[in-house]
């Protein structure tokens, strides 16, 4: 006769279970740490593109009054992309972030849909990459939590 688990399944049952339960939350931080860093590279690589940092500026070679001329026009322009992006691409026309997943799990909500939470990631990258003065953190904060949202969906 198995020995009983409280709930009264066998231990084995619930020691294979809680070895899945291991193995998908590696495996979802693992993609939510990839998705973090490829985050972070992109929007140096892009700063550093669009010339929004100094070394960028520094090592371009162009005049000073078109560094001045860039030094406007870019973040403007990331930031009409930024609006374009939430008025045309994201179902809920707001920007997410870090409160909406807590809200969600804490009072039993869904999270916002996957579209609306990939173009809110993706315009925080652009205002970022554009020179926003916003940080870096709150954005990969909320995609580990849709990662772990639809991790949660295996289980």
């Amino acid at each position: 006769m198995a020995v009983l688990h409280t709930k009264g399944e066998p231990i084995l049952h619930a020691a294979g279970r809680a070895s899945i339960y291991m193995f998908v939350g590696m495996l979802v931080g693992f993609f939510a740490a990839f998705v973090a860093i490829v985050f972070v590279d992109t929007v140096s690589m892009l700063s550093t593109f669009w010339l929004v940092s100094d070394h960028a500026k520094l090592v371009s070679g162009l005049s000073p009054t078109v560094l001045i001329f860039l030094t406007i026009l870019v973040p403007a322009m990331a930031g009409l992309l930024v609006g374009l992006m939430m008025t045309y691409l994201s179902p809920t026309h707001k920007p997410h972030g870090p409160p909406d997943v807590i809200k969600a799990v804490q009072l039993g909500l869904p999270l916002p849909p996957l579209r609306a939470g990939i173009t809110s990631s993706l315009a925080a990258l652009v205002s970022l990459a554009g020179g926003a003065s916003v940080g870096q953190y709150a954005p990969m904060v909320f995609i580990g939590g849709m990662v772990g949202h639809l991790g949660s969906r295996i289980g």
